[in-house]
């Protein structure tokens, strides 16, 4: 493999390179380029020597002559290839929806999050690949040769240094992969099941409109607040009903200790919740029917 660097023509960069190169056992040969466009223009074009590229290793730090040393603190960037190498092949299919394909920098989060930690079951952390992909050894050999060159420059000697990796500590929770399922498909069923229920109360307004049956009940004396309220009632009622049946079926357990299909909802702000749905349904029925007399 290469590691791609630059600018070439500083001395101590060209150190760092040749450091990274022994630390490595021969097998990170250095390929030195005058410039970032120029690195790009060789990966670009698409040849052979391009794919045995591991990385490239670009100082960010503005060095005026060739012999100018490294600054006290350096600034550089590591660039892989695009795509991971050596990414599992499960990970690899267009039909997974977190398939390993790039460097994901632009989340922070997996587009779909199981519960517990991330990537659980691997001790390497997983993806995307920064270590079965060679990062944080490329990594680790630049920032110890970078080290050794600035400890003999000061006359001292290169500190010794291991790198470990450890899993950050994931708090207490639940092994329950049906919560993916109802967050998203519970809110759709319940709307799904006042659907036929909404249309109803526009249907039956409408028709009482047309039937002129609320002008008949005006010359009854009957105020148009308290026809409102009538309706509102009869239907509040049929609704409330229909949320207590919903509210045991979602909280009652019914086998085992997850036979309930939200276990850890309480179920009087699960029928409130329901209920206040309701209310803002009759009222919504309410507003839709006034814009249709027949």
């Amino acid at each position: 493999w290469f590691l791609a660097f630059t600018p070439a023509n500083v001395t101590a960069v060209h150190d760092i390179a040749e450091r990274v190169h022994r630390a490595a056992s021969g097998t990170l040969a250095a390929l030195p380029f005058d410039s970032e466009a120029e690195l790009l223009a060789f990966i670009k074009a698409d040849n052979r020597s391009a794919e045995n590229v591991l990385a490239a290793m670009v100082f960010e730090n503005r060095f005026t002559r060739a012999d100018d040393p490294l600054p006290e603190k350096v600034t550089y960037s590591l660039r892989f290839k695009y795509s991971p190498r050596n990414a599992p092949l499960d990970e690899q299919s267009q039909l997974n929806p977190n398939r390993d394909n790039d460097w994901i920098t632009i989340f922070l989060f997996p587009l779909f999050q199981l519960p517990g930690p991330r990537e659980r079951h691997m001790k390497d952390g997983g993806t995307p690949g920064y270590y079965r992909e060679g990062f944080l050894a490329t990594q680790r050999f630049i920032d110890e040769a970078i080290t050794a060159a600035a400890a003999e420059r000061l006359g001292s000697a290169a500190p010794r240094t291991a790198v470990e990796v450890q899993r950050f500590p994931y708090p207490p929770y639940r092994d329950d992969i049906f919560i993916l399922a109802i967050q998203t498909q519970l809110p759709l069923l319940l709307m799904l099941s006042f659907v036929y229920t909404a249309l109803n109360i526009v249907r039956t307004l409408v028709h009482e409109k047309e039937s002129k049956l609320k002008e008949y009940m005006k010359m009854m004396c009957l105020s148009n607040w308290l026809h409102w309220t009538a309706w509102f009632l009869k239907f509040f009622i049929f609704f409330l009903i229909s949320v207590f049946y919903m509210t045991v079926l979602f909280c009652v357990k019914i086998v085992g200790e997850r036979g309930a299909v939200l276990n850890f909802s309480d179920p009087t702000l699960v029928f409130v919740f329901i209920l206040a749905f309701s209310v803002s349904t009759i009222s919504f029925c309410f507003m839709i029917s006034v814009f249709f007399s027949q």
